[in-house]
């Protein structure tokens, strides 16, 4: 039996790490593995293929493995190797997909004696120790580590020696590049309809870090431009920011506010009645892919890259040559100066079979040899306090102390390596 294990983080939303798991789960069990999605976040499984994984969500999982004594360490890692039925025989996989859960991932298959890759799906990803940048080093000189992003790891590794020569392996969370997560399906939208009225869709979910700094500029430009009446659509979880957002555009009677909250999938008349988009990452390709003009804003500094495929070709983080773009000269470019229009279309890969080939041609390469990280991680002096700290304060405080100290001891620059 072949059998394939992801260390993830959340199959409960419709954001990309959802969809990635709904479509690689498929893939791999068509080609007959018994598979097992392990994750943290808490919460409805929406999308039908995941709910069977949902017993596998352990909130746990959310801290780093240096957080517990070895004890309570030892039982999660027992309980995890208990809900995955195998035999001795049986070729395992593990992949981890954000740099915390990677941590668990290694300590399960250094168990398991089986082969463990990184495959960081995360638009940043953070990290707080000297040792964390050796135990990523020696993932990534092993050729385990992959990311979506050629930025990723050179961002992890800045003011360090190995940041011009980490490998930077990239891979798709969706291979083919195939869109299956839109159909024509029923939906109620009520929409303020006139003849100047520009319909703009946000589509990703709403505590991305990009979004509340984007509102606030949309805000200023639907101020700005009151003639114009605008349908701002939000399409994405979780409902907790609606509020937040509500009170950034103030009562303005130029403006309707549209929640949609977590479709899926995403309905086809949406992106019919899509003037223009605002995205992020994968979001852009679908926009594009339809022929929706999107402003692309960057993951890393919040702010505009320009207008995916007119005067920007990055859809997470800029290039040398993108500098930020002021968000109201981006919508007054396409819907003043009309230098971008909507050429709505479906996509010839609209609904395709996605291929993962390519993921496990990642693995083929990798180091052969059995080996796994081993240096001890729990001699850190913050490590060591917050543990200390934890018999007294919970695992969510003990974590934002932890990530306080960080910013109060590492903000100069990790070591050399």
């Amino acid at each position: 039996m072949n059998i394939y294990v992801f260390i993830g983080t959340s199959i409960c939303d419709i954001g990309g790490g959802a969809l990635y798991y709904k479509h690689k789960l498929q893939y791999l069990l068509d080609k007959g593995y018994k598979v097992y999605i392990f994750s943290f976040v808490k919460g409805e499984v929406i999308i039908d293929q995941l709910k069977s994984q949902q017993k596998n969500i352990i909130s746990y999982l959310k801290f780093p493995p240096y957080f517990y004594t070895d004890s309570n360490k030892n039982k999660i890692i027992q309980h995890l190797i208990e809900e995955i039925s195998y035999k001795d025989n049986d070729t395992i996989f593990i992949e981890s997909n954000h740099f915390i859960s990677s941590l668990w991932g290694e300590i399960l298959a250094c168990r398991l004696k089986c082969k463990h890759v990184l495959f960081i799906i995360d638009e940043i990803s953070r990290i707080y120790s000297d040792c964390d940048l050796r135990y990523l080093k020696f993932k990534d000189q092993r050729k385990e580590v992959a990311a979506i992003s050629h930025r990723t790891l050179p961002e992890i590794f800045k003011n360090t020696n190995y940041s011009d020569i980490c490998r930077k392996i990239i891979l798709s969370a969706c291979p083919t590049e195939t869109i299956s997560n839109v159909a024509e399906c029923k939906i109620d939208i009520h929409l303020h309809k006139e003849n100047n009225t520009i319909n703009i869709l946000s589509l990703g979910r709403l505590n991305k870090k990009y979004i509340l700094p984007t509102i606030k500029s949309l805000a200023n430009y639907t101020i700005a431009n009151n003639s114009v009446f605008f349908n701002i659509i939000f399409c994405g979880g979780p409902s907790k920011y609606e509020s937040i957002i509500k009170k950034e555009f103030n009562g303005q009677d130029n403006i309707e506010l549209i929640f949609l909250g977590n479709l899926y999938p995403i309905p086809l008349k949406l992106l019919r009645i899509t003037d223009l988009g605002i995205a992020s990452s994968g979001s852009v390709t679908l926009l594009d892919e339809f022929g929706i003009p999107c402003i692309v804003i960057d993951g890393n500094d919040c702010l505009p890259i320009g207008i995916y495929k007119y005067n920007c070709i990055n859809r997470l983080f800029r290039g040398k040559e993108e500098p930020p773009v002021a968000l109201d000269y981006l919508l007054n470019l396409i819907i003043k100066n009309k230098v971008v229009n909507k050429n709505f279309h479906l996509p010839e890969n609209l609904n395709k079979e996605v291929d993962f080939s390519s993921h496990f041609q990642f693995i083929k390469n990798s180091n052969k040899e059995i080996e796994y990280y081993s240096e001890e991680y729990s001699n850190g002096f913050k490590i060591k306090f917050v543990r200390i700290l934890s018999v007294f304060i919970s695992l969510d405080k003990q974590n934002k102390l932890f990530k306080i100290m960080h910013k109060i001891f590492d903000n100069f620059s990790f070591s050399k390596l």
